[in-house]
């Protein structure tokens, strides 16, 4: 589901070719796991669970251990384990375009950096849902200001020099067409 929306979004940004969709099947997974990941505590709560039972079970604990509150020290790994896969995964996708980003990818590549920053402070915090939480439940994962910062610097970076075609991605005309990005 998520890798089919980030391929729509691309193309709606003007992002395409084979390039493209690998890029977002790749990006679109990433931040749906990291998406599971960073709802543990709050989906537990709520009587689901959407990390993988085999690895809870094969990591010795269980869906039925999350409800209960808390996070289990295996499903503390289980979220270790998919956070490092969301990671191999954007850093795989940004591989393959190479060094120079596309302008269309500004958008989906600050998701990706929140999402990265998001997962660096779960990790800080070992996964405890406890103290964060989007509904009142103590303070946010991230504040607004520190994601608008982490926005700005991929927008900047954007706006550097860039090579019109990295990866199999073209950019749209209109964007080359100003002559801002390269020559």
């Amino acid at each position: 589901m998520a890798a089919s929306l980030a391929a729509l979004c691309l193309r709606i940004l003007g992002a395409s070719g084979p390039g493209a969709e690998r890029y977002a099947q790749r990006v679109g997974t990433a931040l749906q796991l990291a998406n599971i990941v960073r709802d543990v505590g709050e989906d537990a709560r709520a009587g689901r669970v959407y990390l993988p039972r085999r690895e809870l079970l094969a990591a010795g604990t269980s869906p039925e251990a999350l409800k209960a509150g808390g996070i289990p020290p295996g499903a503390a790994a289980v979220c270790r384990d998919l956070a490092g896969l969301a990671r191999e995964l954007i850093e795989s996708a940004r591989r393959e375009v190479g060094g120079a980003l596309p302008p269309t990818l500004t958008v989906p590549e600050i998701w990706a950096d929140v999402y990265l920053a998001q997962l660096r402070e779960l990790e800080r915090r070992d996964f405890d849902p406890r103290g964060f939480g989007p509904r009142g439940f103590g303070a946010p994962l991230l504040r607004r200001r520190y994601k608008l910062v982490v926005a700005l610097r991929r927008y900047a970076a954007s706006r550097l020099p860039l090579a019109r075609t990295r990866g199999g991605f073209t950019a749209p005309r209109d964007v080359v067409g100003r002559g801002q990005h390269g020559g």
